[in-house]
C-alpha cells in the first residue's frame, strides 16, 4: 500500500507544479527560470533546518562532505532537468510539452536493458512501446511547435532518465542517503548553481522592469510555485528511491495526462485533433498495460 500512495504523492504534486510553472509564464511572463529554482531550494533549506533547530523533526539529515560529495552527479543532473524543461516549456504549449516528456519512459527502459542488463517483459515491453508511439503520435499534431522548444525538452529528457537512475544507484549504495537526505543535499549544492545563473542572466533586471511582477498576485503565485515546487521535488526523490526510476515515470505518465486536460481547458493554447486524441489514447493504454503487468508480476511473487 505504501508504493502506491507514494506514486499518488509524487502524482498529486507534479501537476500541481506543472500548472503553476504555466501560469508563472503564461499570465505574468516570468520567464526566469533560475530565480524561481532559487525560491523552491531556499525554501527547502529554509524548511528543513527550522524543522530540526526547533526540534520539530530531529532525524532529518545534517551536512555531511563527504556525502554532499556523493550526491553531487545527481544535484547536477537535477538541475539540468529542471532548468532544461522549463526552458522548453517557455516554447512550448502545456499538452505538447507533457506529450514530449514522454520519452522518458523510453530512455530510462533503454537503459535498464541495455546498460544494467535487467531482463525483458513483455508487458513492460508493450507499455513502453505504446507510451513512445503515442507521444510521437501526439506531436505530429503540432506543426508549429519550434525547434527550440524541441531540443530543450528532449535535452530535459534525457537529464530526467539520469536523475532518476543515478538516484536510486545511489540510494542502493549508501543507505544513509535515503529520499529526504537525497533531498536536502540537491537544494543545498543546487542553491549556488541558481544564483549564478540569477546573477549571469540578469533576471533580477527582467523582474525589475516587468510590471506584472509588481502585484500581490504574482507574489502569492511565485510563493505557492516554491511551496508546490519543494513538495514536487521530495516526491520525486522519494518515489525513485522508495520504488523505481521506472514507477516514477510511470506515475508521471498519468500525472502528465491530469495535466494535460487541465491545461487545454486553463491555457486554451493548442488545437484538439484526431491524431492528438489518438496519440493520447496510446500513451494511456500503454501506461494501464505496464501497471497491469506490473500487478501481475506482484501477485505472482506473493503466491
Amino acid at each position: 500500500m505504501r508504493p502506491l500512495l507514494i506514486c499518488i504523492f509524487y502524482g498529486i504534486t507534479a501537476t500541481m507544479m506543472n500548472l503553476s510553472n504555466k501560469v508563472m509564464i503564461s499570465l505574468y511572463e516570468f520567464r526566469c527560470t533560475f530565480l524561481m529554482l532559487f525560491a523552491q531550494y531556499f525554501l527547502s533549506v529554509f524548511v528543513i533546518e527550522a524543522t530540526r533547530y526547533y526540534g520539530i523533526y530531529k532525524s532529518l539529515p545534517r551536512f555531511h562532505i563527504d556525502q554532499a560529495f556523493e550526491t553531487i552527479h545527481v544535484s547536477l543532473a537535477f538541475i539540468g532537468n529542471i532548468v532544461l524543461g522549463l526552458i522548453g516549456m517557455a516554447y512550448t504549449n502545456l499538452p505538447m510539452y507533457v506529450a514530449l516528456r514522454k520519452l522518458v519512459t523510453a530512455m530510462i527502459y533503454s537503459i535498464d536493458i541495455f546498460v544494467l542488463r535487467k531482463p525483458v517483459d513483455l508487458w513492460s515491453t508493450l507499455g513502453v512501446i505504446f507510451i513512445t508511439a503515442g507521444a510521437l503520435i501526439a506531436g505530429c499534431n503540432d506543426l508549429t511547435l519550434s525547434f527550440i522548444g524541441l531540443f530543450f525538452v528532449l535535452l530535459s529528457d534525457v537529464m530526467c532518465a539520469l536523475q532518476l537512475q543515478l538516484m536510486n544507484k545511489l540510494k542502493q549504495k549508501n543507505d544513509k542517503l535515503d529520499a529526504l537526505s537525497q533531498f536536502y543535499y540537491t537544494a543545498v549544492l543546487s542553491l549556488p548553481i541558481v544564483m549564478v545563473g540569477v546573477y549571469t542572466q540578469e533576471e533580477y533586471v527582467d523582474v525589475a522592469l516587468n510590471p506584472l511582477t509588481k502585484t500581490w498576485n504574482f507574489v502569492f503565485w511565485l510563493s505557492a510555485s516554491s511551496f508546490v515546487g519543494l513538495l514536487c521535488n521530495f516526491s520525486i526523490t522519494l518515489c525513485t528511491t522508495y520504488n523505481s526510476p521506472m514507477a516514477t515515470t510511470i506515475t508521471g505518465n498519468v500525472k502528465d495526462l491530469c495535466s494535460m486536460f487541465v491545461g487545454l481547458v486553463a491555457f486554451g493554447d493548442v488545437v484538439l485533433s484526431p491524431l492528438f486524441l489518438i496519440g493520447l489514447l496510446c500513451s494511456t493504454t500503454g501506461a494501464m498495460i505496464y501497471s497491469l503487468g506490473k500487478l501481475k508480476s506482484y501477485k505472482d511473487s506473493s503466491v
